[in-house]
């Protein structure tokens, strides 16, 4: 790969990664923040979000050391092998945020099935209790997924390797798990596309099918969350199926098929567009998601405006406090002055 190509490469993911991180932390603090958000669909979207952090940050590390930097030796070396520099672009964590963001979107696909195709009754139904063991449920099947990728250790051997760890366990052993591996990923991802058929159908070509979806209300709702989380879900099988059919050809048909240099890095970097594009997605088809963080934006705004003039008001009384004190009286009425404002906008929007 040519030096322009790795620096774009490596801007892109930066860029990214920084965009993932602060997107998805906005969708954890909305609905954290906002208890009329605290439903179950929304916490499964904000475990996605937490996924999709996790896989962001853990890919920071290995994007600095293959950037003329060596990789550590020792203790520290192996340890970084097993849990972070080794399995790949972001290593053993990184890939533990990436199939647990297709575990969640698996289970918000069920949900959506049985709430559209099977709306009577509580078969499918998300509820608080349900979710204290299936969010925990799809963290520790993302890790027990990726075991393998923590058996690994320093290599050390000639500097200028470009695989800085390796398995301990045997070649044949490696292939056959990623080739599980490669088809768990191809599995997750041809159920989202089945399921979200089914539900299209129901909701778009099928609706006076079903009493219950002849309320307006009801059927608009249902088909704006279902049209986010499809959005997403589309995103996630571009992304990762590109990145898994190209892997699955450079594992089993490396002599018939030569790729690009460019191909993987490409890969990883959609896998990473994926994780980073999800925050927006919710603002822009979920109104009541882009409602929250439209206010959320402007209280911080208004947050920091309100640090500035107490920051002034504080100087001003070291020269006279008499002065400050009426200053934070004038303050405390702009405060509540704005504050309507704020609202009055937040109300016309």
């Amino acid at each position: 790969m040519s030096d322009t190509a790795d620096v774009a490469i490596t801007t892109s993911n930066v860029i990214l990664i920084i965009t993932c991180i602060v997107g998805n932390f906005f969708v954890c603090v909305v609905v954290m923040k906002n208890r009329e958000m605290r439903t179950p669909i929304n916490y499964l979207l904000v475990n996605l979000a937490t996924a999709d952090i996790c896989y962001a940050t853990f890919i920071i590390p290995t994007i600095i050391l293959s950037h003329n930097v060596g990789h550590p030796e020792g203790i520290f070396g192996t340890f970084l092998c097993a849990v972070i520099t080794g399995g790949g672009f972001g290593g053993s964590f990184a890939w533990i945020g990436g199939f647990a963001s297709m575990f969640t979107l698996l289970v918000i696909a069920f949900e959506r099935y049985f709430a559209v195709v099977h709306p009577h009754g509580n078969r499918g139904k998300l509820t608080l209790q349900r979710l204290k063991v299936i969010i925990p449920g799809i963290w520790i099947l993302a890790l027990i997924v990726n075991i393998p990728l923590f058996m690994k250790r320093s290599r050390f051997v000639e500097e200028d390797s470009s695989t800085p760890c390796i398995f301990l366990l045997s070649k044949e052993s490696i292939r056959k798990y990623r080739t599980v591996y490669l088809s768990i990923n191809c599995l997750v991802m041809i159920l989202l596309v089945l399921i979200y058929s089914r539900i299209v159908y129901t909701l778009w070509f099928k609706q006076s099918g079903n009493a219950v979806l002849t309320n307006q209300g009801v059927l608009r709702l249902r088909k704006r969350v279902t049209l986010m989380v499809v959005t997403v879900s589309a995103i996630l099988v571009i992304s990762w199926g590109a990145d898994a059919i190209l892997h699955l050809l450079d594992e089993h048909a490396a002599d018939s098929v030569k790729l690009s240099p460019l191909a993987i890095p490409i890969a990883h970097t959609m896998l990473l567009f994926n994780s980073a594009i999800n925050p927006f997605a919710y603002a822009l088809l979920n109104q009541r998601f882009r409602k929250k963080m439209r206010q959320m934006i402007r209280s911080r705004s208004f947050a920091t405006r309100i640090g500035a003039m107490f920051m002034r008001r504080g100087e001003s009384q070291d020269n006279d406090t008499g002065h400050t004190t009426g200053s934070i009286q004038m303050t405390q009425q702009d405060q509540l002055r704005e504050r309507a404002e704020t609202i009055s906008r937040e109300n016309v929007l």
